[in-house]
């Protein structure tokens, strides 16, 4: 018998120590991609956040900030059509919003659901 190939059992055992390491490896790249996802939504969302402070501490805007212990929203598309916000969210449709409240401070929070909040309006 010539000695220049692999036997057909050689063959199988490679090929059950790839499967088996693939099988170990497989969570943690789909872990590692998952949770970059996360960090980016959260990158996304501050990102979106901090557009909505500038847009309403602008002169323009400023009398839109709600009174005390009041609550407003304003839509993301409208952050993005006033030039506050460059990159095009495709996470965010024209339905997310960010709540501006007044509490202790102006505070700017992302949600996706008004519920009975008014928008920013006067």
């Amino acid at each position: 018998m010539d000695d220049n190939g692999f036997t057909l059992i050689e063959l199988i055992g490679v090929l059950v120590i790839l499967v088996v390491l693939s099988l170990l490896i497989s969570p943690v790249v789909v872990n590692f991609i998952k949770d970059n996802e996360s960090d980016i939504e959260k990158h996304n969302i501050s990102m979106v956040e901090i557009a909505a402070q500038n847009m309403m501490t602008d002169e323009e805007y400023i009398d839109l900030l709600p009174d005390k212990n009041e609550k407003c929203y304003i839509q993301v598309s409208e952050i993005r059509n006033n030039g506050y916000l460059d990159y095009d969210f495709t996470d965010f449709d024209a339905g997310y919003i960010i709540i501006v409240s007044k509490e202790h401070g102006y505070s700017y929070e992302y949600d996706n659901s008004r519920g009975s909040i008014s928008k920013c309006t006067r």
